[in-house]
């Protein structure tokens, strides 16, 4: 990043339009994806039964955002628990048999998960 000085002696309404002019120059740094989380943690499902999963991201601004539609969801063990990528009902789990499972949702490089019994 550089950083400028500037004077100017040409009065003072001049001044403030030159440090508003390089003010609205700059633009902001878009916040990135830093860290996933998944929950609810350590879930219990019957056979049969569903239940949504939600993702939250972590931004580097240290903002959170609600990304339970735009990560990629899956199951470690599909004959455990499925969970669906489609729009719309996007991190819903469904247990198919008894056992545990790794409930997994990723964007990129990043994801988080959580265990499903």
């Amino acid at each position: 990043m550089q950083a400028a000085l500037l004077l100017c002696f040409a009065g003072p309404d001049r001044e403030l339009r030159i440090f508003q002019q390089l003010h609205s120059n700059r633009r902001a740094a878009t916040p990135t994806l830093t860290s996933i989380s998944v929950g609810p943690a350590n879930l219990t499902l019957h056979v049969g039964s569903t239940r949504q999963f939600i993702a939250t991201g972590g931004y580097s601004d240290g903002s959170q955002q609600d990304i339970t539609a735009s990560v990629t969801w899956s199951s470690a063990t599909a004959t455990v628990a499925s969970i669906s990528n489609v729009a719309g009902s996007s991190g819903i789990a469904t247990a198919v048999s008894a056992g545990s499972t790794t409930i997994t949702a990723a964007s990129g490089t990043l994801s988080g998960s959580t265990t499903s019994t």
